[in-house]
């Protein structure tokens, strides 16, 4: 949480650092992973076809996003992002 304390850095108009600390050391993408495991939970608790459909929908949305920011990303911080995506996966993991 310390990591959002300010409007600027949930607007992204703050970039002192790359995140690669805390829960980005097993996701470079924690909050879109999130956002899915709880809406698809949220469906299945449910039972709604309807949530789990809007939920795949969100997924796909973010799976066509993801590489658009990362590529902002790589151009913001350069050489420390591209070590960075050698070490964590975008959704979940390390690499070995």
């Amino acid at each position: 949480m310390s990591r959002f304390a300010s409007a600027a850095e949930v607007e992204g108009t703050r970039n002192d650092a790359l995140a690669t600390r805390g829960i980005y050391r097993y996701s470079r993408n924690p909050q879109y992973l999130g956002y899915v495991v709880a809406l698809g939970g949220a469906a299945v608790g449910r039972r709604s076809l309807t949530a789990a459909g809007l939920t795949a929908a969100i997924a796909g949305a973010y799976a066509l996003w993801v590489p658009v920011e990362e590529h902002q990303v790589e151009v913001l911080y350069g050489e420390d992002y591209r070590r960075y995506v050698r070490e964590v996966r975008r959704w979940w993991g390390r690499r070995l």
